[in-house]
């Protein structure tokens, strides 16, 4: 029967998309947990930079830092805006949220903007923006040495600010776009001088390190972070995908049952109206 056929036919494709959305829900699961061990890890170690640049301010003459460029940088200074878009689809709004988000900054032809992201150009060409840099296919494995270098290249310009753009969000919920301003620092400055321990190296040599790894950090932080919800957000796609495959697959599979009965039935009263009509004929 054609009808029948067709059925089975259409049934076998929800089953295939019913395995490939369950294979990229486990795939997408697992680098998830990946993402979220580096995401911790960074938390506590940019926590922890922080605290001693504090400790190590007070330290320190004010004059000598006024001309620091991660603590008072100079208003004059472009933007820099950093902005962290998908590697690849099947991931909802991820894309647009980054981009609704960038407009909010009202970017301006002299501000710089980094894209991460392999989707990242494509998606900033939409609203006429040329990115001055560019960084993608890292989410998944990254090479931490390219990503490092990227960021601390970024470091390297005379700017005003950092901002950084990207989608933070818990498993299994939908993230939401984040604006985090990373410069100006926002540090205590007015913690008490402490003389319980001295500083090895100098207290000046701590805040100008520490405050550009602090930087660093909280941006392969936030790397990290878009990451995750990168996958995060395909593992949602993937379980809606999965849901309805195998919803279509158990209506069909009713519809193929249902038609099947049917067939069966008619066979029957056939050959039972053959039997009949055969012993009327004797």
């Amino acid at each position: 029967m054609q009808g029948l056929r067709d059925l089975k036919k259409r049934k076998q494709t929800s089953d295939l998309l019913h395995k490939f959305a369950r294979g990229m829900q486990i795939l997408s699961s697992s680098k998830m947990a990946l993402r979220q061990q580096d995401k911790d890890k960074l938390y506590m170690y940019t926590e922890e930079l922080k605290s001693l640049v504090e400790y190590a301010l007070p330290h320190i003459p004010k004059e000598k830092l006024k001309n620091s460029p991660l603590i008072n940088p100079p208003k004059i200074n472009p933007r820099v805006i950093v902005l962290f878009f998908s590697d690849m689809g099947l991931c909802g709004s991820y894309n647009e949220d980054v981009l609704e988000a960038a407009k909010q900054l009202q970017i301006k032809n002299e501000d710089y903007i980094f894209a991460i992201g392999a989707m990242g150009e494509d998606i900033l060409a939409r609203i006429g923006i040329k990115a001055d840099g560019k960084l993608g296919g890292m989410y998944s494995d990254p090479d931490i040495s390219t990503v490092s270098a990227f960021f601390m290249d970024i470091l390297t310009i005379p700017l005003s600010q950092l901002t950084l753009i990207y989608i933070e969000s818990e498993a299994g919920r939908k993230g939401k776009a984040k604006i985090e301003n990373l410069l100006p620092l926002s540090l205590d400055t007015h913690k008490e001088k402490s003389s319980n321990f001295q500083f090895i190296p100098n207290p000046i040599d701590i805040v100008n390190e520490g405050t550009k790894m602090f930087v660093y950090a909280a941006m392969l932080r936030a790397f990290y972070t878009a990451a995750f919800s990168e996958f995060n957000m395909r593992w949602i796609t993937m379980s809606r995908a999965e849901k309805q495959a195998k919803e279509m697959s158990n209506n069909l599979q009713v519809q193929i049952s249902r038609i099947r009965g049917e067939s069966i039935t008619r066979e029957l009263l056939d050959t039972i109206g053959g039997i009949i009509g055969g012993e009327k004929n004797r």
